[in-house]
């Protein structure tokens, strides 16, 4: 079961049953998986066919300036940290004591930052060791740095956020009794 079929097929059917409302003419839709991968992965194909680059692995680094990546915690968790702006940088050296490493000139603007993104990534992991994950990621946010919790599945079903979403809803069923489920990722207003 692949669940971004589902909601793809789900949405066209939406779509085929608007045009019905409006027309009184029905739709024939396909949804082909190697198509939808396709729709999932545009960036890399459009960049490809208007640059002729071949995307490269990157881990957890995106194209923002650096640091931008997942960083091991006191508590055995990991947080994921952004902070692609000067401000956002800032704040983040701030926040862990404005360590002596952050004033070295291989750190000071965002290209250099992202030159030396592995040396920056190891200061910054011997500086999150040193934190709770979920406290560490409040203090961030709170100051404008996009910093959030690494959770693992088992702790998705007490999140608050999907809590107060009721992303997960109990069903019944004979065989397996009732399990928390995931619902739509999206809400409307009908």
């Amino acid at each position: 079961f692949d669940p971004a079929v589902g909601m793809h097929t789900a949405v066209a059917v939406q779509a085929a049953l608007a045009h019905r409302r409006q027309t009184g003419e029905g739709q024939h839709i396909e949804i082909a998986q190697f198509e939808l991968g396709a729709c999932l992965t545009a960036e890399s194909v459009i960049d490809y066919g208007m640059n002729g680059r071949i995307q490269q692995r990157s881990g957890n680094r995106g194209r923002e300036p650096a640091p931008h990546g997942v960083y091991p915690c006191l508590d055995g968790g990991w947080i994921a940290i952004a902070a692609s702006s000067p401000e956002q940088w800032e704040s983040l050296i701030r926040q862990l004591g404005s360590p002596a490493w952050a004033g070295q000139p291989e750190f000071a603007e965002p290209g250099e930052r992202t030159a030396h993104a592995d040396a920056l990534d190891q200061h910054l992991a011997k500086e999150t060791c040193s934190h709770s994950a979920p406290a560490l990621a409040e203090k961030l946010r709170s100051q404008g740095v996009a910093a959030a919790e690494v959770i693992v599945s088992a702790q998705m079903y007490d999140d608050p956020q999907l809590q107060s979403r009721s992303y997960f809803q109990p069903l019944d069923h004979p065989l397996s009794r009732t399990r928390r489920y995931p619902t739509w990722p999206m809400r409307f207003s009908f």
